[in-house]
């Protein structure tokens, strides 16, 4: 108990929280944007979610998930169910921060998502979760899309009401299980577009659907989409260029409390 309170407080005395600006999020008026409403979060207000271990922060952050799926709203976490998308150390504490991602039938479920604090004695000190209950794909047939990825592209063109006179030309088409596949649209976008297929959150479930990033020709827009595989129409749409404003404040302050804005 001891070390762990040691460990506790040494912890809180290089941690700095500082207050952000307001930002709003990036998603796309007039558009759907996947939400899950099956969200959980723990804190070290809540206390250390574990005891000390060894191994890696990945290894760590899974046998949490795999050991105790209750806690996160969801009846299990199999194995091949959720993949590490990052991980890092900060230096100064040791802490590491890993985020994984809720797999199904072997493709990404779109913003299903964990974010786990791990601290250098392998304590679980915080972690968050999104994810989808009751997804089993043990009885499922590997992926098939009604829709290729060309349709989709049509499909969300004719959502944004933009003018494309030429064909979409494909680049390349994978053959891995998400369908990776390269398009040229020239009129639309500055750059060819990656499509591949993932899961968005419906309903309570899971649909097949295509995912889409367009950088606009005008430069103004950075669209990430989710279209149906299904039926074509648009699940999720953020916008990774959207005007925002901040709040700036000159060298040396090093926080909103410590000084006005520049």
């Amino acid at each position: 108990k001891q070390r762990r309170a040691g460990f506790h407080n040494e912890w809180m005395r290089h941690l700095k929280l500082e207050q952000l600006e307001e930002r709003r999020l990036l998603a796309v008026d007039g558009f759907p944007t996947a939400m899950i409403d099956n969200t959980h979060s723990f804190d070290l207000d809540d206390g250390f979610l574990t005891d000390p271990s060894v191994g890696t922060p990945s290894e760590i952050a899974v046998a949490l998930l795999e050991s105790s799926p209750e806690i996160f709203g969801v009846d299990a976490i199999t194995p091949g169910s959720v993949t590490v998308a990052d991980e890092y150390t900060t230096p100064h504490n040791g802490v590491s921060h890993v985020y994984l991602n809720q797999m199904y039938n072997g493709l990404d479920v779109r913003n299903a998502v964990v974010n786990v604090g791990i601290g250098a004695d392998g304590s679980v000190i915080n972690a968050s979760a999104s994810l989808v209950n009751g997804l089993d794909d043990s009885n499922v047939d590997p992926p098939a899309p009604d829709l290729g990825a060309v349709a989709v592209l049509e499909s969300l063109v004719d959502a944004f009401d933009w003018s494309m006179s030429s064909p979409v030309v494909v680049i390349n088409a994978g053959n891995d299980l998400a369908q990776t596949t390269i398009l040229s649209a020239h009129e639309i976008a500055l750059e060819p577009i990656t499509a591949h297929l993932e899961y968005v959150p419906v309903g309570g479930s899971v649909e097949l659907a295509w995912r889409l990033n367009v950088q606009t020709v005008d430069t103004s827009h950075w669209f990430d989409a989710s279209v149906s595989a299904v039926d074509g129409d648009v699940l999720d749409v953020a916008d990774w260029m959207s005007q925002a404003q901040y709040d700036v404040y000159a060298m040396p302050t090093e926080s909103p409390s410590s000084a006005a804005r520049t």
